[in-house]
């Protein structure tokens, strides 16, 4: 995928209880879709993520949270080795590959990291990631149920500028209870 490609591609999203609409990673960096059963929201961030890899793009998923947290923390250390290449040679940027991380069950994953201390690690690399990934070609499809304060901070919820009602959740829903 040239750079070119890259800023210009353009996911259809195909949510049946909400109205048509798009993402375009290297405009809206991060994606949530809230709501709905867990079998709808996996369907749907399937969808996304089939789009993304028929794009040539590196999509990152796993079933299970304990992949989850191993794929984040990878995509985590590959941010940061980016930034250090990127430090030394800012126009390397066209030459990165375009990566979608996709977290489900978000709620989850936060929990499991609440109850085991080691695991704390993996709320703050998210966190890191939907702060400082756009610029190193990282981008985040998160699926939550209730994406409430437990599971994103206010300045995690601002840097998810795509918002996707699985259910026909209401608009408190897609903005995030605080």
């Amino acid at each position: 995928m040239t750079n070119n490609d890259y800023i210009l591609f353009t996911v259809p999203i195909r949510a049946a209880a909400a109205p048509p609409t798009t993402w375009r990673p290297a405009i809206d960096a991060h994606c949530l879709a809230v709501g709905g059963t867990t079998e709808e929201r996996a369907t749907l961030l399937s969808a996304i993520a089939a789009d993304f890899s028929a794009a040539g793009w590196s999509v990152q998923r796993g079933d299970t949270i304990e992949k989850q947290r191993e794929i984040v923390t990878d995509i985590w250390v590959l941010m940061e080795q980016r930034y250090s290449q990127l430090m030394s040679d800012p126009s390397s940027r066209e030459m990165l590959d375009p990566i979608l991380l996709v977290v489900d069950e978000g709620e989850a994953l936060t929990r499991a990291a609440r109850a085991e201390p080691e695991a704390r690690a993996v709320t703050e690399q998210l966190r890191d990631l939907l702060s400082l990934a756009r610029s190193a070609k990282i981008h985040v499809l998160l699926g939550a149920n209730t994406p409430d304060m437990e599971l994103l901070s206010a300045d995690m919820r601002d840097n998810l500028a795509v918002r996707i009602p699985v259910d026909g959740a209401t608009r408190d829903h897609q903005l995030m209870r605080a």
